[in-house]
C-alpha cells in the first residue's frame, strides 16, 4: 500500500466470500455493495492518518482515539459500530521486554474493521494467513471474532514466560552467595507484572460488554466464540495474579537475606566491640587525672582514685535501677 511500511495491508471481501488484497485507492472508491473490508495499519503512516481524519467518515473523538498509542482497555458504542481499545502481545522480535502487551485500536462495523496497532503483532498475521489460505470469514463481526481468539490465545504463553523468568531468577537468589544485581532485576519484573495486570483486568470487561445487543454486528455463534476468547483472558489473569504474588515472595526473600547479612555484620561490630570494651575501661580509669592512681609516684592523696572507682559503681548500680524500671531488660 502506497510507500508506508511494509506492514501495513488490507483485504476486501465480496459477497461471494473471495478475499483481495487491496491498496489505498481501493479503500477510497469502495462502497459497502463490494462487501467488506479489513485494514491493518500503523499510526505514524501518513496516508492512514489521511484516509481516518478526511475520508473515513469517522466521527473525530473516535479517530483521535484510533490514532492514541496509550488507550486504556475500554469498549465504545455508538449508532455507527463500536470502538474497542486493547493490548496484545508483541511476538515479532525475539527479547522484546520492553513492549510485551502493546496498544491495538479496532474500529467495527457491519462493512469494514479497522485495526490501529502500535507495532506488528502475530495474531494480526495469522488472521491475514488464514484468508490467503482461503478461510474466509462471512462477515466482519466473525474476522473480529476470530482475531480476538488469536489475540487471546497468545496471552498464555506471554504469562508463562514471565513465570518462567521468575523460577530462574528464584534459582539465582536461592542459590547464589551474593544477592548482586537480583533486587533489580526483580524489581523490573515486577513493574513488568504490575503493567501486565494494569491491563488485562480491564481487558476481560471489554469483551464481556460485547455480548449484549449494543454491539449488533456481531451474530449469537460470534458472541459464543467471545465468551471462548475471554475465557483466555481469565486463565491470563490467574496466571499473573500466581506470577505477582511469587514476585512478592522473592521480594521478602531478598529482604530476609539482607536482614540476615546486616544482622551478621552487626554481630561481628558487637563482638569486636566487646572485646575491646575491658582495655577501654582499663586505659581510660589509668589515664584520668586524679592522684592516687596505683603504680603512680608522690601521690598526696592516695585514695583519689578507689574514690573514682566507687563512684563509677553507684553510677553503674542507678543506671541499672533506672532501665530496670523502665522495663529494658524484659524480653517482647
Amino acid at each position: 500500500m502506497s510507500s508506508e511500511a511494509g506492514s501495513i495491508y488490507a483485504y476486501q471481501i465480496d459477497k461471494q466470500g473471495k478475499a483481495q488484497a487491496i491498496g489505498w485507492h481501493e479503500i477510497r472508491v469502495w462502497k459497502p455493495e463490494n462487501g467488506y473490508f479489513w485494514l491493518v495499519s500503523r499510526p505514524e503512516g501518513e496516508e492512514t492518518r489521511r484516509w481516518l481524519q478526511n475520508e473515513s467518515g469517522l466521527d473525530p473523538q473516535v479517530v483521535a482515539t484510533l490514532l492514541n498509542d496509550d488507550n486504556r482497555p475500554q469498549t465504545t458504542f455508538t449508532a455507527e459500530g463500536t470502538l474497542i481499545t486493547l493490548r496484545a502481545v508483541n511476538q515479532s522480535r525475539v527479547n522484546e521486554d520492553d513492549d510485551d502487551l502493546i496498544g491495538v485500536n479496532i474500529w467495527v462495523d457491519q462493512t469494514r474493521i479497522i485495526v490501529i496497532r502500535m507495532k506488528k503483532i502475530l495474531a494480526c498475521d495469522d488472521v491475514r494467513n488464514e484468508l490467503k489460505e482461503g478461510q474466509i470469514p462471512r462477515d466482519t463481526g466473525e474476522l473480529f471474532s476470530r482475531l480476538m481468539d488469536r489475540i487471546m490465545t497468545r496471552l498464555g504463553p506471554f504469562t508463562s514466560r514471565i513465570d518462567h523468568e521468575l523460577d530462574l531468577l528464584e534459582d539465582r537468589i536461592l542459590l547464589a552467595a551474593k544477592i548482586g544485581t537480583t533486587q533489580q532485576e526483580l524489581s523490573v519484573m515486577r513493574h513488568r507484572i504490575i503493567t501486565a495486570r494494569r491491563y488485562l483486568m480491564p481487558q476481560h470487561g471489554v469483551l464481556s460488554s460485547l455480548y449484549g445487543d449494543r454491539a449488533f454486528w456481531l451474530s449469537d455463534l460470534c458472541k459464543r466464540q467471545l465468551r471462548e476468547a475471554n475465557s483466555h483472558i481469565n486463565r491470563a489473569i490467574e496466571d499473573i495474579n500466581s506470577c505477582r504474588e511469587h514476585a512478592a515472595l522473592l521480594q521478602d526473600e531478598i529482604m530476609a537475606r539482607l536482614d540476615r547479612n546486616m544482622n551478621r555484620t552487626m554481630k561481628i561490630i558487637a563482638v569486636f566491640t566487646a572485646f575491646l570494651l575491658p582495655m577501654n575501661a582499663v586505659t581510660s580509669l589509668l589515664g584520668t587525672n586524679i592522684e592516687g592512681i596505683p603504680g603512680q609516684a608522690g601521690t598526696n592523696t592516695p585514695y583519689g582514685f578507689l574514690f573514682e572507682c566507687i563512684g563509677l559503681f553507684a553510677l553503674m548500680v542507678l543506671c541499672y535501677l533506672v532501665f530496670k524500671r523502665l522495663k529494658w531488660f524484659e524480653e517482647d
